[in-house]
């Protein structure tokens, strides 16, 4: 069995006494492996995909709109539970996985596991950066468990601080863009307020010690009566976490009825809710799968963002007979009336082709 250096491997951490304990040191794979600065992306978006532009003989400038005028696509990595053959810093000799080579038409990448501090791989720090896409870990407590790390943090203010600089120094030195901060745990009423304040702490932390645009994001689970009742909207009963912080990933499970009261208590900042769609479609509207477009079309209507969780879906549950590229391809075609995409900043602009397998492209 092949033998890896561990500061060639990328890992999450597991247990809230190393994250209150943490210190940089020398071991950690950010010192041999360097993360590339993000690049800057244009400042405008091309409404709808180039195919559908190109076959509309117009000029292509007439579809550029400004990027804070339009909702915004969240990609929410959750593939087999995360740090796969995407944790190793030097690659990995199965290069039969899933990948993303899509990222002109997404805004925010998240790196999602069900560790407590998911600290994004640096393959998927690199493609993101890359692109200009921003690329985030995630923060998550469940269960009893997470009940219990909230009761040791937010009884102490001292500790309740020293667990937001920490999570901060974490995130400038791995250089990620921010965190999803997910409780799925219930969280004693009284502790609820300082639950909320932390919110509004660890984003001034972000960007204290990373020193750049950061993202921190609250996903919809507990409420501001500490109980775990996903909402599935932006509602009276979430609406503090999000006013603390970036934006609201909401619960899978609406209806199209609850998006409008979002909208209603999102007021200006409409495109910071982002409405989840769950692509394995476990009670999602229509499905999932190959039917995420007919929820995006609900979406846009609306001019609301999109968080897609889980779209490694086209691989997990790939066809014997049936090859990824296609697959992907295929699902990320249906999407493309919905996009809103990117294009360079500059140019002229370079591409070796690669979909970040290293195999070299036929041009």
């Amino acid at each position: 069995m092949q033998e890896f250096d561990s500061s060639d491997i990328c890992l999450p951490i597991t247990d809230v006494n190393l994250v209150l304990s943490w210190k940089c040191d020398g071991k950690c794979w950010i010192h041999k492996h360097d993360v590339v600065p993000i690049k800057h992306r244009s400042t405008y978006k091309n409404v709808g995909s180039v195919l559908e532009i190109r076959s509309k003989n117009d000029v292509y400038s007439e579809y550029k709109v400004c990027s804070d005028l339009l909702p915004k696509t969240v990609f929410c990595h959750d593939f087999k539970g995360g740090y796969l053959e995407d944790r190793f810093c030097n690659g990995s000799p199965n290069i039969d996985t899933y990948r993303f080579f899509n990222w002109a038409a997404i805004d925010l990448f998240i790196y999602f596991s069900h560790k407590l501090v998911t600290i994004p791989p640096q393959g998927w720090l690199n493609a993101g950066h890359t692109h200009g896409v921003p690329v985030l870990g995630t923060l998550i407590t469940e269960w009893h468990e997470g009940e219990a790390i909230w009761r040791g943090i937010l009884t102490d203010i001292e500790k309740t601080n020293l667990f937001s600089q920490k999570l901060a120094e974490i995130c400038a030195h791995y250089k990620f863009d921010g965190y999803l901060l997910n409780v799925e745990n219930v969280i004693p009423k009284d502790f609820v307020p300082r639950l909320v304040q932390f919110v509004g702490l660890l984003k001034a932390h972000l960007d204290l010690y990373c020193a750049r645009r950061t993202w921190l994001i609250w996903y919809d689970s507990v409420t501001t009566d500490g109980t775990l009742d996903w909402q599935n909207k932006l509602c009276p009963l979430n609406k503090p976490f999000f006013d603390a912080c970036d934006g609201i990933f909401l619960n899978y499970v609406w209806k199209p009825a609850d998006l409008q009261e979002s909208l209603r208590e999102a007021g200006a900042r409409v495109h910071d809710v982002f409405v989840g769609v769950d692509v394995w479609g476990r009670n999602c509207y229509q499905d999932g799968g190959f039917n995420v477009d007919k929820a995006l079309a609900v979406l846009r209507t609306l001019n609301m963002s999109v968080a897609i969780f889980a779209p490694g879906w086209t691989f997990e549950t790939l066809p014997a007979d049936e090859d990824f590229l296609t697959r992907e391809t295929s699902f990320w075609r249906r999407l493309s009336s919905y996009h809103y995409v990117h294009g360079p900043a500059q140019l002229p602009f370079h591409s070796d082709f690669c979909q970040e397998d290293n195999r070299p492209a036929a041009v």
